[in-house]
């Protein structure tokens, strides 16, 4: 069974056009009142052909328990954020952004939305090796030509794979929009020793869907 260690939830919203008082957003004092209210470490605002208002390394509380907010991105019609936690949190802060930006014009409203995709970021222990990925024939080919052949008179090699990242394309029939190229990985957390089979994970999937795939990758390989 995957234990989940730490989990991040990205969504990006598709909003209607004027669903966010960008005019309002900008202003310096909001800007300040958006630092304050999520306790962002530092918010930016960019201009020109991309216009975007980002807050990072902030904070909300979620029944009760703080939340870390690693990224909340404002652009004219678009919300994109990365929370600490499930989609529960990720839902939540999007709820109180509706109430932030309710407070700011009163007659705008956020409940509509075009089109919204999740990612999940999951630091996961599972049950199967990271070699279990790969087939006998690469593995004898490592063991017999690399190894020997990457020995050095007085240094023996220890090939670890450091990433493995695919890239997820969507194909769609729609006009107004497309979808952005989102990474599929699964990897050896950073700092981690590969006989303690902690993963660092990604998917284009909703923080349940990605639980299921690590599961059933686990039964696919176990």
């Amino acid at each position: 069974m995957a234990q989940i260690l730490q989990e991040f939830t990205i969504v990006r919203r598709i909003l209607p056009p004027d669903s966010l008082p960008w005019p309002l957003l900008v202003l310096p004092s909001v800007i300040d009142r958006l630092r304050e209210r999520y306790k962002f470490e530092e918010v930016s605002k960019a201009e020109g052909e991309k216009q975007a208002i980002v807050g990072r390394n902030g904070e909300i509380v979620i029944s009760g328990a703080p939340r870390g907010i690693q990224l909340l991105a404002f652009e004219p019609n678009i919300v994109h954020t990365q929370s600490s936690g499930g989609a529960n949190v990720a839902e939540g802060l999007f709820e109180d952004i509706g109430v932030f930006v309710h407070e700011l014009d009163p007659s705008r409203t956020m409940s509509l939305e075009y089109t919204k995709t999740f990612q999940t970021i999951a630091v996961a222990k599972l049950s199967v090796p990271f070699e279990a990925i790969f087939s006998e024939k690469f593995l004898q080919y490592q063991h017999n030509t690399l190894t020997k052949t990457l020995a050095l008179p007085d240094g023996r090699p220890e090939i670890n794979l450091a990433s493995l990242s695919f890239r997820v394309s969507y194909a769609t029939n729609k006009t107004n929009f497309v979808y952005l190229p989102k990474p599929l990985t699964i990897e050896p957390r950073s700092g981690s020793k590969l006989s303690d089979q902690i993963y660092y994970t990604q998917s284009p999937t909703d923080p349940d869907t990605h639980r299921k795939l690590l599961e059933e990758l686990e039964q696919a390989l176990g």
